[in-house]
């Protein structure tokens, strides 16, 4: 589906196989040959494409590039095994909160 696009300049109701249909500024967008363009080409003005995508139809102009080889994963680093430290004395039960009497009030 090629063809130039264009951008409707203005905004307006314009009544098309017995509907209206609205027109809006920068938003309405139509293709070239649209009805709606063939009917009021004043009201549209061509739309600045920024990005476009390529056209995968061309042959390419240069080679691709070459492949990479797959990368091996490097061999481990041997380190000697270092003996496990003592274990240390597990801590003392936790001391058990102790208890509170009535509080004293000031007299």
């Amino acid at each position: 589906m090629a063809g130039k696009i264009y951008v409707a300049k203005e905004t307006t109701f314009l009544t098309m196989d017995g509907k209206e249909v609205r027109i809006s500024a920068g938003v309405t967008r139509v293709r070239e040959g649209h009805a709606l363009l063939a009917a009021r080409p004043d009201l549209f003005k061509m739309l600045d494409v920024h990005y476009d995508v390529e056209d995968t139809r061309r042959a390419p102009q240069d080679e691709p590039a070459p492949k990479a080889e797959p990368k091996t994963a490097p061999e481990p680093v041997k380190t000697e095994a270092k003996p496990e430290p003592e274990a240390k004395a597990a801590p003392a039960a936790a001391a058990t909160p102790r208890q509170r009497g009535p509080r004293k009030t000031g007299s």
